[in-house]
């Protein structure tokens, strides 16, 4: 299973890590039509919409070497290096389009979370301000913003912003970085509150059922802890935090329960 792209956050020791996922609806198999012989970048497209990254990849290439000032190919280019974790050349890319001032969000969305990927947090805040500025209605740059806000310890405006998506739709993920947020403030009440709420929306999200299961762990609810470690296990068996967590705190609870014999 994975977990969805949203996200990037984490806190250390055996706090949860917010990891990305992204959920595809079943459907039929998709097939894309055929593009005109001799055009890397409707070829690259075509690759691209059907999830060939690295054959998008080699499409996108010769049509950038080709036409180096062909600012859709750079765009597209940008997009396929990031599905494949190319983070640099990702970035490389999607700022050619970026100095030509491009009325994209969904250039400045990307930019935003490779600058954030990289630890660069002034460049992911430009970016996210000025995809938001473009599309000031799409919630989800409301969350990325507040991620970036979180990113960089403005936990007032990561707040402010995740409270302007709340208010518009309740959405899962939203909640699950609030909790997030007042793991790392010490809140551990309102910590509680949100990932509760996050896990009712989504009961599959496997990285709230984990965070959950961190915040119980703090107000000394063992057994209700492992319950939400062990789920968050179920729901993604290659889950390696969730696993530590629950491991780490299975040894605990042997502990206790021997120091009490």
């Amino acid at each position: 299973m994975s977990r969805p792209k949203n996200v990037l956050l984490s806190l250390a020791g055996s706090l949860a890590l917010l990891a990305g996922a992204t959920a595809y609806l079943a459907c039929s198999p998709h097939v894309s039509p055929p593009a005109p012989q001799g055009d890397p970048l409707a070829q690259g497209r075509l690759f691209y919409q059907d999830r060939l990254y690295g054959r998008a990849c080699e499409e996108l290439e010769l049509a950038v070497t080709r036409d180096p000032d062909n600012v859709d190919a750079h765009v597209m280019l940008g997009f396929a290096y990031e599905k494949r974790g190319m983070v640099d050349e990702a970035i490389e890319h999607l700022e050619v389009a970026a100095a030509q001032n491009l009325p994209r969000w969904d250039v400045y969305r990307d930019l935003a979370k490779l600058y954030e990927k990289k630890g660069l947090y002034d460049q992911a805040l430009a970016c996210a301000l000025r995809a938001k500025k473009l599309a000031p209605g799409n919630l989800d740059l409301g969350n990325l913003l507040g991620m970036v806000y979180f990113d960089q310890g403005k936990y007032d405006k990561a707040v402010g912003e995740y409270d302007k998506v709340l208010k518009e739709k309740d959405k899962a993920w939203v909640r699950n970085n609030l909790g997030l947020l007042y793991i790392r403030t010490g809140d551990n009440a309102k910590a509680l509150s949100q990932l509760r709420r996050s896990v009712a929306l989504d009961p599959r999200n496997a990285v709230a059922r984990n965070n959950l299961g961190v915040v119980l762990q703090r107000l000394d609810r063992l057994r209700e802890a492992e319950a939400q470690f062990a789920l968050a296990v179920k729901l993604d068996p290659d889950y390696r935090r969730a696993k530590f967590n629950l491991e780490k705190l299975q040894i605990g609870i042997s502990n206790l329960e021997e120091s009490d014999h």
